[in-house]
């Protein structure tokens, strides 16, 4: 029996099956480390700019770990908030309805 690409992704979809809540505690748990690292952060003026370097990292950690089984768009959002310093624990609005949305919890 031939197994495909597309239906080797879906099996490998199917044993995976992340939550979002999953996605979002990783992505989190990887801004948290990143933003711990010195080297990464850079401090003097900015504000509310995103960290580049962080937010290519997360968008790697996505795209490398994640990216097979879910849309990127669905996680732009929160990609960018946790690329801003100071980085907090918060959701947006635009997150919440989002996640309500898609997943059906907020």
């Amino acid at each position: 029996m031939k197994i495909t690409k597309r239906h080797l992704q879906l099996i490998i979809r199917e044993a995976i099956e992340l939550s979002s809540r999953d996605i979002e505690e990783y992505l989190r748990t990887q801004a948290d480390s990143y933003w711990s690292d010195r080297a990464l952060v850079v401090s003097g003026p900015g504000g509310q700019e995103i960290n580049s370097a962080i937010r290519e990292l997360l968008l790697d950690d996505f795209l490398d770990n994640i990216g097979s089984s879910v849309s990127i768009d669905d996680y732009s959002e929160l990609i960018d908030h946790l690329s801003r310093p100071p980085y907090e624990d918060a959701d947006t609005p635009a997150m919440k309805a989002a996640r309500q949305r898609q997943w059906g919890y907020s």
